[in-house]
């Protein structure tokens, strides 16, 4: 735990090294949680061995940072534990539309794109491979 605690802290000081000009457009982001379609994703242990059910981990702590391009573009990188329980690190970008409601509020639908490490090919349902 005390490493995964030094790695968020590096990203976070890499990141905000790179955005500190401007500042108010570096944002904090947490993760906290995910939800799944099915409870528990099945493994198999050895070549022989009958397989294991496992539950996914629907506690996914973490931090990254996003930095605010414009209006419609974001920059995002952090890491996490992932539902496999293994530590998972992102980059990716957002493309958004914001929508001002009242005052200082507003809500950003947008889509996300970016990669993730932590993930095998057999966690994503892409066949027999090792990674992750």
């Amino acid at each position: 735990m005390k490493s995964t605690l030094i790695v968020y802290v590096a990203l976070i000081f890499i990141f905000s090294m790179i955005a500190l000009p401007t500042y108010s457009n570096l944002w904090l982001d947490v993760n906290m949680a995910s939800i799944h379609g099915d409870e528990d994703y099945n493994t198999k242990e050895c070549s022989t061995c009958e397989k294991k059910v496992n539950e996914y981990n629907s506690f996914n702590p973490g931090l990254g940072l996003s930095y605010r391009m414009n209006d419609y573009f974001d920059l995002s990188a952090g890491g996490y534990y992932n539902s496999y329980e293994k530590l998972s690190f992102y980059s990716g970008m957002t493309l958004k539309y914001p929508i001002y409601l009242s005052g200082k509020w507003f809500y950003e639908p947008g889509i996300f794109t970016g990669a993730a490490t932590g993930y095998s090919r057999k966690d994503l349902g892409l066949g027999r491979g090792g990674g992750g």
